[in-house]
């Protein structure tokens, strides 16, 4: 797989097919997740957990260890309990915004036609990488890069 193929561009198409394949990932939270997320989880707390070895806190899973493993808030249907307040970074999957300056730094190459943004807040430009092996990658209907942004503006930066 060729590093271009991991950046979103102009005409990238996505729609969520709410398979749940992505709730086997273990998700890093921000403080001002776990705050919306209590929101509407008064127990939230006794669903995270720290992870080895950085002792990030992440949601806590359920299933087999060794086998795979589910959010807790993934229900039966492979419906997020929490969707409303989900954390950021379930927001914006399959997208995951990488600063510009450590693309440079690994020496990458951008495409001409890669998907990079400039936050106003911090001045900070984006590019924009993807995961291929999402379901709805290439499915729906094209990204809206300026509400993708305003969501990084909104939620991502709080903290």
């Amino acid at each position: 797989m060729s590093v271009d193929s991991l950046f979103a561009r102009q005409g990238t198409r996505f729609e969520c097919r709410r398979c749940g394949a992505c709730c086997g990932f273990q998700v890093e939270l921000a403080p001002s997740d776990v705050e919306r997320m209590s929101r509407v989880d008064p127990e939230v707390e006794g669903r995270l957990e720290l992870s080895d070895p950085c002792r990030h806190l992440t949601i806590r899973h359920r299933g087999d260890e060794g086998r795979s493993t589910r959010c807790v808030y993934l229900d039966h249907r492979f419906r997020c309990s929490v969707y409303d307040a989900r954390p950021y970074v379930c927001m914006l999957y399959p997208f995951f915004p990488i600063p510009a300056s450590d693309i440079s730094d690994l020496g990458i190459r951008m495409p001409d036609d890669a998907i990079s943004l400039n936050l106003a807040r911090t001045g900070s430009k984006f590019y924009v990488a993807l995961d291929p092996s999402c379901p709805g990658c290439g499915e729906g209907s094209e990204v809206d890069w300026q509400k993708f942004k305003e969501t990084i503006e909104s939620h991502c930066l709080e903290d």
